[in-house]
Formats: C-alpha cells, structure tokens, sequence
C-alpha cells in the first residue's frame, strides 16, 4: 500500500513484495466443523461469521460442499468429534474490533513498500499526513478491517479498507464511495495464504474496492490480478487498481 523515498512519503505506493507471497488455499484440503472452517497445509481457519472463500470448495465429511459469500450452511458435527478441526499451526479471522486499533497501525507501518537495499523508515513515518489518513479516528463511517489470529489469540495480519475524499485522497484513490485496501502480514506469518483470506473475505463486505501497488512490485500485483483487481490508472511510479465483484 505504501512506498517511500528515504524518509519521504512519496506517491506510488505498494505492499513489501517479500508478503505477498501467498499462494491461496486448495479446495481439497478444506475441512467443516461447526462453522469453523480449516484449510489443512496452509493451517487456515475462518471465524463463523466469516468463511473461507478462497476455492470455494470444502470437503464436508465426505461430501463436497461449495461455500460462497455469506454462506450459511448448518454443518453436522460427527458423534464424538471435536467441534474444531485440530491442524497445526492454524488462525482464525474475525472482524475488528476498537482495541485492534494500535495493531492496524502496526500493519500500516509493516504495508510500506521497500525497493531492495532500501532502509526501514523511521516509525515516525507514520504521523505524515498522506499516511495517517489512512487510520486516523478509524470507525467513521465506512471504515472495515478483517484480521487474522494465531492459535493463541495474537493479531497476525490484517486487511483494512477506508473510503478518501477528493479534497484528502489516498493513493489509490478512485472515488469518493470507493474503499481503498491496504493490507499486511506479520514476518513469520507471511507466504502462508493469510494475506489473501483476509483480502478475500474484505472483498466480500465491498464489492467494489480499489489501491495502489508500485510498479516494481511484481509479486503484489500478481496478487492483486489473481483476486480480480484490474489497472485504472498510473500514478508517478505506482498502478492504481480496481476490483468490482461479479455481481455488480
């Protein structure tokens, strides 16, 4: 989502290319217990109110089912089986929540875009404006974020999204009732198909969605035109793309 220039925020902005690694989840190695779906391999899990929706499909007791946006699908759990599917290491996903606040700061700092041999900039970066809007009073109208979680409760990455304005745009701005995304993952979390479920299942809250990617950053952008986004725009050095679901 982000990109700078030494200690400069400058336009074209893109997440790290090194947690964009993702490669999604095999349908064939879903598993259902009692709403809470687990991705065997890739140890992923969604929250109940969440599914998984990369794929699409999950092998329920035997029986495949397909799982879309929304799904509500009442699964039957097998005489003495556990209502969670054990694998390890597995997350979970869920909506955020107030607290989750200083996390998505966190992840905001982890979403800027380093060129190679490029130094981390300061923490500092943060409080520029044409960064801190992004997060700034999050919970104004419109604003979501979905994150993940470790077996033991610990935020592992996020997917936020914010709808700019045209007097204060993002950079990947498109409209004003346009939510821009931005995402990111933590170091040892990341290549592990936690990025795209989170973007996935934002996706699903907002059909029409759009960000910025730089333009030496293969590896996210082939992310991001694997889960639909399509290029609208160049920016100085960076792509604005645009994702409309199907449906709309």
């Amino acid at each position: 989502m982000l990109s700078t220039r030494g200690a400069d925020a400058q336009r074209g902005r893109g997440l790290r290319g090194d947690q964009q690694r993702d490669e999604g989840i095999h349908a064939t190695d879903v598993v259902v217990r009692e709403h809470l779906v687990v991705a065997k391999g890739f140890g992923v899990a969604s929250s109940r109110d969440q599914p998984v929706v990369v794929g699409e499909l999950a092998a329920l007791h035997g029986e495949t089912k397909r799982l879309g946006h929304g799904c509500n699908h009442k699964t039957r759990r097998p005489t003495g089986a556990p209502s969670v599917a054990v694998v390890s290491p597995t997350f979970t996903t869920r909506s955020w929540q107030p607290h989750d606040e200083p996390f998505l700061w966190d992840m905001l700092y982890q979403s800027i875009h380093l060129r190679d041999g490029q130094a981390p900039p300061p923490r500092s970066i943060l409080e520029e404006p044409d960064i801190a809007h992004y997060l700034t009073g999050f919970g104004r109208d419109g604003d979501d974020a979905q994150l993940a979680l470790d077996d033991a409760g610990r935020p592992i990455g996020a997917a936020w999204c914010r709808r700019m304005t045209h007097t204060d745009p993002g950079y990947g701005f498109v409209a004003a009732d346009v939510p821009e995304l931005g995402t990111a993952v933590t170091t040892d979390w990341r290549a592990r198909g936690v990025g795209t479920l989170l973007i996935e299942q934002l996706m699903a809250r907002h059909p029409i969605i759009s960000l910025s990617v730089d333009n030496d950053n293969d590896r996210a952008r082939a992310l991001y035109e694997r889960l639909g986004f399509e290029p609208v725009g160049v920016e100085g050095t960076a792509t604005t793309m645009l994702r409309r679901s199907p449906e709309t």
